[in-house]
């Protein structure tokens, strides 16, 4: 891994920079940074667990050892006034997701209030539940430009997909997609990559290039509930390679790597001009580790609210719960929270570290979880 081709190198480093700058939600906030603002008063985007229910037991899935039932979800008019709150806080997108969204009998009231205040709409899916009926319901309601549906593809081979996801799930979501296609609706892929499905990437951007999807992400697995399905970083280097060089093809599909992150320290890295390239230099003493501006939340299908979805992982993460008080009366509880206050590195070796700037020492909630405190670099990083 550390001998890679330069070349390989400066690809990577491209991609790099395309990711900083790609997102306008990012460039908008960079802008109100660069005025002096360093936290929002409203969040612009909200990730919510609509459900805990779910109609799959995925090997890698984070909600692993749950009781996957909805017998904790909000109700109804909860969800309502929750979505009237995002309303009266001009959010911007919201992204649905669960469990399984479609398990919920009113998604549709749901995404119809969104959509009847223009909010972006996002619904992340294994697609197993999607039926002609729902896809045209969904073709009505979306925008075809910013609003989509994530589905779940786990490999390019029925093999592969159903190893993680169960007997017979591949061909039914890959007909789910293209319903949703042939309605008119925009559809994204996410792949997981663990060490089963890892060369099978290539296969699966190609497959998504047939199938006429819009993008296909590729996210790493992080499981604590079955660490022989963490990939090896060596290998995924090489297939994350490939992939860059066939997006450079120009294919129709854009391609989303959050692989990369975690590869980008290598020490491939380390000669004069692709530090310089990359702008990688040590911080100075007064360098803002902080993670959270108020810019997004995360709720959790209970109605436990979070500043994001890895701070779901710490029991003194959450901000309160909706059913028991609504969404704008808990948002102040933000100024107490142990994540949204500034973080120092300065006794640690981040100081020190070249990637610090690209990294920002790494998830916080992960450093609290290891350490108890947030002024110490992500637990899972490899230098420090």
């Amino acid at each position: 891994m550390d001998n890679i081709k330069e070349c390989d190198a400066k690809l990577l480093i491209k991609k790099i920079k395309e990711y900083r700058k790609d997102f306008p939600a990012r460039l908008l906030i960079q802008k109100i940074k660069s005025e002096g603002i360093t936290r929002f008063e409203n969040p612009y985007y909200v990730s919510w667990e609509i459900t805990a229910a779910c109609n799959l037991r995925c090997r890698h899935c984070c909600f692993a050892g749950g009781e996957y039932s909805s017998k904790s979800d909000i109700d109804t008019e909860t969800a309502i006034n929750l979505v009237q709150d995002f309303i009266d806080m001009d959010v911007l997108k919201v992204m649905l997701t669960g469990g399984e969204p479609f398990l919920r009998k009113d998604l549709f009231e749901i995404i119809e209030m969104l959509k009847s205040h223009n909010i972006i709409t996002e619904v992340t899916s294994n697609g197993l539940l999607i039926t002609d009926e729902s896809a045209k319901r969904l073709e009505k309601l979306f925008n075809p430009v910013c609003d989509y549906v994530q589905i779940s593809l786990d490999g390019a081979t029925a093999g592969i997909h159903e190893d993680t996801r169960g007997k017979g799930t591949f061909q039914k979501t890959l007909n789910s997609i293209k319903k949703l296609i042939k309605n008119g609706v925009k559809v994204y892929i996410n792949c997981v990559v663990t060490s089963k499905n890892l060369h099978e990437m290539c296969d699966l951007y190609n497959l998504a290039s047939k199938l006429g999807v819009n993008k296909v992400t590729f996210t790493r697995v992080f499981t604590e509930y079955n660490n022989n399905l963490i990939p090896n970083d060596k290998e995924l280097f090489k297939e994350t390679i490939k992939l860059l060089k066939r997006e450079e093809e120009k294919t129709p599909v854009e391609l989303r790597l959050f692989t990369i992150p975690g590869l980008a320290s290598c020490k491939a890295f380390n000669t004069p001009e692709i530090i310089k390239e990359l702008g990688l230099e040590q911080v100075s003493g007064d360098f803002d580790f902080s993670c959270h501006s108020g810019d997004k939340l995360h709720i959790r299908s209970d109605g436990e609210v979070f500043l994001c979805l890895h701070a779901s992982n710490m029991n003194t993460g959450s901000l309160g719960n909706l059913k028991q008080t609504g969404l704008t009366e808990l948002l102040p509880n933000r100024d107490s929270n142990i994540l949204f206050g500034k973080r120092t590195i300065t006794d640690t070796k981040c100081l020190k570290c070249i990637y610090a700037k690209m990294c920002k020492a790494g998830c916080p909630v992960n450093a609290y979880l290891e350490y108890k405190s947030i002024d110490f670099p992500d637990s899972a990083c490899k230098i420090s």
